[in-house]
């Protein structure tokens, strides 16, 4: 709960399976809705005192919900624990009762009793990097340090990565690996520094270099380090807000905003920097901005604000797409189709192409200071301009063209 640093019973989760099939009830607890009116979504629809689950197969997600599967380890997550489990993969359900302990967001799981984990090693950066490359290459890892490397759900999908305490704070570590293209963790972070130049709220970050090798850091925003304890905050990814799977090929842009106006704690603000956002990650060329990473945090009443960005560097793929489209299927947008959609974030047209315009100038002119600042190489710059340079002229030509 808000300011807590303890957990507590809040509902009961019941799945049944028959054959490849799921369902099952979501049920808060009595006592639990006498005290408390948060719920775990929103949406009263979602947020009754018993809800059911709709029947679904297991290869098609299953019973559990979306706004539950956000706590549910990301795809590096998943490999390591098939390494910890001999290669035997774990269903949804296992795996949400063994990552507890720096999963994202406040959502605890427990089935029976608490498991009582072992004290971990304290591993050094270098250390934790030289594990992560051994799960990545199936080599034998010791089953503590794996549970360093196991961090539930988290930012920055199948990128290997470690969760690390520094000064009392909890951060995210993402390591390099051999193949990268190009220095993935140094684009990060000069992408994160333009975002932050275009007026987009960023987590803290910093990278260091460990033996010749970046580490990219972000500071975790679910959690508030308090002199009582740690307390950690709700948090519901663009899937969990939008009640969507994954894996479905389901949510928008437009619908993203739609869903912030109605559960939003203030719907302009974080709909006209979410419209930044997307502009931003267009021009970037950051193809993954898929619906798990976009994330909002629980700030009371059950109204959610945008979470910092996160997960955001340009992909080198020279696609031009969306991962999230602007509307329907719709994920490589004119610049007219854009802003044919700008009052779903409040916005009128002649504020969206004001906006659209800052955007093309800055990214433009100061991407490559950002990569340079952040210590990118000029081989890298000269890969990554391959891509963004002609993007760039396209958006405007089309802005001249308006």
């Amino acid at each position: 709960m808000p300011e807590a640093i303890a957990p507590i019973s809040v509902a009961l989760l019941k799945v049944e399976r028959q054959g490849v099939v799921e369902s099952g009830t979501l049920s808060y607890g009595r006592q639990y809705q006498q005290n408390h009116n948060f719920r775990f979504h929103p949406d009263p629809a979602l947020s009754l005192a018993i809800n059911h689950l709709p029947a679904k197969r297991i290869r098609d997600g299953g019973a559990l919900p979306p706004y539950l599967k956000d706590s549910l380890p990301d795809a590096w997550g998943r490999l390591v624990l098939a390494a910890a489990n001999q290669g035997a993969a774990l269903d949804d359900y296992a795996m949400l009762s063994c990552t507890n302990q720096h999963r994202i967001g406040a959502l605890v799981v427990i089935h029976d009793e608490p498991q009582v984990l072992a004290e971990t090693p304290q591993l050094s950066l270098d250390e934790l990097y030289e594990m992560a490359m051994a799960i990545q290459y199936a080599k034998e890892v010791p089953v503590d340090i794996r549970r360093l490397l196991t961090q539930g759900g988290s930012l920055g999908g199948a990128r290997p990565k470690a969760s690390i305490a520094d000064q009392g704070a909890l951060w995210l570590a993402k390591f390099p690996l051999r193949e990268d293209p190009f220095n993935i963790e140094l684009a990060e972070a000069g992408a994160m520094a333009l975002a932050k130049m275009c007026g987009i709220q960023t987590a803290e970050f910093r990278c260091v270099e460990i033996n010749q090798r970046i580490i990219f850091l972000i500071k975790r925003f679910d959690r508030i380090t308090s002199p009582e304890g740690e307390q950690r905050i709700h948090f519901l990814s663009a899937a969990g807000l939008l009640n969507v799977a994954y894996e479905s090929g389901q949510g928008s842009y437009v619908e993203l905003a739609q869903a912030i106006s109605r559960f939003g704690a203030n719907p302009k603000q974080d709909c006209q920097e979410l419209f930044r956002r997307m502009v931003f990650n267009i021009l970037i060329d950051n193809t993954d901005d898929h619906i798990k990473n976009h994330g909002f945090l629980h700030v009371g009443d059950n109204q959610y604000r945008l979470a910092p960005v996160y997960d955001v560097h340009p992909q080198g793929t020279h696609l031009q797409y969306m991962g999230m489209p602007l509307v329907n299927e719709n994920a490589s947008p004119s610049l007219e189709q854009l802003l044919a959609e700008v009052h779903h974030f409040h916005f009128q047209r002649n504020e969206a192409i004001n906006v659209v315009r800052e955007l093309i100038t800055t990214v433009s002119q100061a991407w490559r200071k950002k990569m340079v600042d952040a210590g990118m190489s000029d081989a890298d710059l000269r890969y990554i301009a391959a891509h963004l340079d002609p993007l760039h002229t396209r958006w405007k030509a089309m802005d001249q063209a308006i």
